[in-house]
C-alpha cells in the first residue's frame, strides 16, 4: 500500500510540473498570437492605405488621359493640326495610293 501510494504521489508530481510546462507553453502561444494579430492589423492598415492612394492616382490619370483627349480635340477643331486633317482625307480618297 505505502509502495502505491509513493507511486500515485510521484506521478501527481510527475502530472504537476506537466501542466507547469503546458501553462507556460499556453502563455507563449498566447503572446505568439496577440503579436501575429497585432502584425495582421499593421498589413492591412498598409495594404488599406495603399489601395487608396493607388485609386486616388489612377483616378488623377485618368482625369488628366481625359484632360489631354478633351485638348487634343479642341486642338483639332480649330485647326491646330491641318496636316493630319489632310493626310487622312487623302487616305481615304485615295486607298491604292498608300500601298
Amino acid at each position: 500500500m505505502w509502495k502505491q501510494l509513493a507511486q500515485f504521489a510521484k506521478e501527481l508530481l510527475a502530472l504537476k510540473g506537466q501542466v507547469k510546462e503546458n501553462a507556460s507553453e499556453i502563455d507563449e502561444i498566447r503572446q505568439e498570437l496577440r503579436d501575429l494579430t497585432e502584425f495582421v492589423r499593421n498589413l492591412n492598415n498598409i495594404v488599406n492605405q495603399d489601395r487608396t492612394q493607388n485609386e486616388a492616382q489612377r483616378e488623377i490619370l485618368i482625369e488628366r488621359l481625359k484632360n489631354a483627349l478633351l485638348q487634343f480635340e479642341n486642338d483639332l477643331l480649330r485647326g491646330k493640326y491641318p496636316n493630319m486633317l489632310k493626310s487622312r482625307e487623302d487616305q481615304d480618297e485615295n486607298p491604292d495610293t498608300s500601298k
